[in-house]
C-alpha cells in the first residue's frame, strides 16, 4: 500500500469511526439519556423543565440539553460540509436554536418564586422545538439543489417524523415523556440521513473528511504561529524595558 492509498484508508477510517460515535450516541446514549430522565417522576403530568425545578435535577437538565445540542450541531454541519452547503439562513436558524436550548436549560423552572424567568423558560423551551422543526425543514429542502432522490426520501421521512410527534402531542401533550421521544425520534432521524447523504453518489465522505484534517491542521498551525509571534513580541518588550 503506497502513500496515496494509505492516506485514503486513514480518512476512511475516521470517517467510519465518525459514524460509529454518531450512531452510538443517537441509538444509545442520548435515548438513555432522555427515558432515564422522564422516569424521574411521572412521565405524563411533569416536563423535564418541572422535574429539574421541583426535584433539584438541573444538572440532569443542562445533560440532557447539551447532548442533544452537540450531537444535532455536529450532524448538521457534518452534513452541510459534505454537501458544500454554505447557507446563511441555516447558519442563523442553528445559532439561534442554539441560544433558545441553552436558555431553556440555563434558566431555571421555579414559578412558585419568580413567575417572569419561568415565563422566560417555558417560551424558549417552545420556541426552540419551533426553531428546530423550521431548520428541519429548510434543512431537508436544502437537497433538492443536490441531489433529489435524497431531498425526496429525506423530505417524506421528516413528515413522518412531524405526523408522529404532533399525533404524540396531543395524546401526551407536554410532558417528560413527549420530550424524550422527541429527542430520540429527532436524533435517528438526523442520524439516518446523514447515512442518506453519505451514500449519495454527489457527496464524498472521505474527501470530506480530508479537508476537515487539513482546516483542522493548518487552524492549529497558524495559532502555533500566533503564540510565537506573540512570545516574540513580549520578550522583545521585555528587552526594551530592561535596556533602558
Amino acid at each position: 500500500m503506497d502513500k496515496k492509498d494509505k492516506k485514503k484508508s486513514e480518512y476512511q477510517k475516521k470517517t467510519d469511526n465518525l459514524l460509529i460515535a454518531l450512531g452510538i450516541a443517537a441509538l444509545i446514549i442520548i435515548p438513555y439519556i432522555s427515558f432515564k430522565f422522564a422516569y424521574t417522576s411521572d412521565i405524563y403530568l411533569l416536563t423535564f423543565s418541572q422535574i429539574a425545578g421541583r426535584f433539584g435535577e438541573q444538572n440532569r437538565l443542562i445533560v440532557w440539553g447539551i447532548s442533544l445540542l452537540t450531537f444535532f450541531g455536529i450532524v448538521v454541519m457534518y452534513v452541510n460540509t459534505l454537501l458544500k452547503n454554505k447557507s446563511k439562513l441555516l447558519k442563523v436558524l442553528l445559532g439561534l436554536m442554539v441560544f433558545l436550548y441553552l436558555v431553556t436549560i440555563l434558566v431555571p423552572f421555579l414559578p412558585s418564586f419568580v413567575r417572569r424567568i419561568s415565563d422566560i423558560h417555558n417560551y424558549s423551551a417552545y420556541l426552540a422545538v419551533v426553531v428546530t422543526i423550521v431548520y428541519l425543514i429548510i434543512f431537508i429542502g436544502s437537497f433538492y439543489k443536490y441531489d433529489k432522490n435524497l431531498f425526496w426520501k429525506a423530505f417524506v421521512s421528516l413528515l413522518l417524523v412531524i405526523v408522529i410527534m404532533v399525533f404524540l402531542y396531543l395524546k401526551w401533550g407536554t410532558s417528560s415523556i413527549w420530550q424524550a421521544v422527541f429527542a430520540t425520534v429527532i436524533c435517528i432521524y438526523l442520524y439516518f440521513t446523514m447515512l442518506l447523504v453519505i451514500r449519495s453518489p454527489y457527496t464524498d465522505p472521505k474527501k470530506t473528511m480530508r479537508e476537515l484534517i487539513e482546516q483542522k491542521e493548518e487552524h492549529e498551525r497558524k495559532r502555533k504561529e500566533y503564540e510565537a509571534k506573540t512570545k516574540e513580541y513580549y520578550y522583545k518588550k521585555k528587552e526594551e524595558k530592561e535596556k533602558k
